[in-house]
């Protein structure tokens, strides 16, 4: 929900059979949004087509979501409807808006400023847990690098050009592949930025270097792969070194060994 820019009675309302291929791409998974939960008198659940042309669209899941999606499907019971469930009626949209409140909601967070009359205002500048619909947007648009056609449709906005509008078919398989793959390696990079890790082990490598690598993965990212050999004791080997960074100041690295 929080990376994926839908709204809570959207989450609700998804059922199983929403959870789909990709068209063309197997192993690659997409949500059908096509339908919202409302809620009646007496706390009774309708299940409601969505009434807005825009909002109906394919949202691609990225492999960090997916993997914690495809088990709710592949494991319910007949009787279930819903992908995400109580038991099998459909989750409170109300309860879920308080699960992501609570979640992301920070403390107040007043700052004064002077208006042009002179007086005094108090704006709170905290994170409002409301506010993660406009955040994912500037997340897809700077970090994973959509383009405005690309995020107007996943946040069921209008497009903001004819050709996004009439021309471009965001629904079909090479498109939807194009959004999965940018929303996956922003989450990759986001996910790593913090393990920086290299062993701390005295080695002794070889005067040459077997293989050297570099390149960009796509405009916004790229990598350097290192293989060197070395001796430690008696024991050849070859140590790996792969280092991603990406142009919001992301670094990913790792490295290991490989046996000559």
């Amino acid at each position: 929900m929080i990376f994926l820019g839908l709204k809570s009675e959207e989450v609700c309302g998804l059922q199983i059979e929403d959870f789909r291929t990709i068209p063309d791409r197997p192993g690659f998974y997409q949500l059908r949004v096509t339908h919202k939960i409302s809620i009646e008198q007496a706390r009774k659940y309708s299940l409601e087509i969505l009434d807005d042309e825009r909002a109906c669209r394919n949202i691609p899941l990225p492999f960090q979501i997916r993997r914690l999606v495809k088990p709710l499907a592949d494991n319910a019971s007949e009787a279930s409807v819903y992908l995400f469930r109580n038991g099998d009626q459909p989750l409170d949209p109300k309860l879920l808006d308080q699960k992501l409140t609570e979640l992301l909601e920070t403390p107040s967070n007043d700052l004064s400023i002077k208006t042009k009359r002179g007086k005094k205002k108090e704006v709170n500048v905290a994170f409002h847990a409301r506010s993660y619909r406009e955040s994912c947007r500037y997340y897809w648009q700077y970090h994973c690098g959509l383009t405005e056609g690309e995020v107007c449709y996943l946040a069921a906005l209008s497009p903001p050009d004819t050709a996004a509008g009439h021309y471009i078919d965001f629904n079909n398989g090479s498109m939807q592949y194009r959004m999965l793959k940018q929303m996956e390696y922003c989450l990759a990079l986001f996910a790593s930025q913090d393990r920086y890790y290299k062993p701390h082990r005295d080695w002794h490598p070889a005067p040459e270097i077997a293989f050297y690598s570099s390149g960009m993965l796509d405009k916004r990212a790229s990598m350097d792969i290192h293989i060197t050999p070395q001796v430690i004791g008696n024991h050849s080997s070859s140590k790996v070194q792969i280092e991603i960074s990406s142009n919001r100041g992301i670094m990913v690295y790792m490295e290991g060994e490989s046996d000559s």
